[in-house]
């Protein structure tokens, strides 16, 4: 992968988060739950509630809801996205895994 075509990706990935929540459910929840299971070794498949529980410790609920992949909004089209600021918390905590 290019350096052009990366941050073409990451300025995607940020414009996501400022979007709707259906946005985030779509685009971003499944690559931030993913990237999870892959920093922490724990795959969600093998144990779903300790692949929860450890999301919370490492995240705390207020930003583990965001990468929950059981926490899709029905709703998602009217609902805002978490912003930007949030996508940031949750990739800083994600790099010090």
């Amino acid at each position: 992968m290019t350096i052009a075509r990366w941050v073409e990706r990451a300025e995607s990935q940020i414009a996501w988060s400022d979007s709707t929540r259906a946005d985030w459910d779509r685009r971003l929840r499944p690559l931030l739950a993913r990237q999870f299971e892959i920093a922490t070794r724990q795959p969600r498949t093998r144990n779903p509630t300790a692949f929860a529980t450890t999301g919370r410790i490492l995240f705390g609920d207020d930003l583990w809801c965001w990468i929950d992949p059981d926490n899709i909004s029905p709703t998602g089209t009217q609902e805002r996205g978490p912003g930007r600021a949030v996508f940031v918390a949750i990739i800083e905590r994600l790099e010090r895994l």
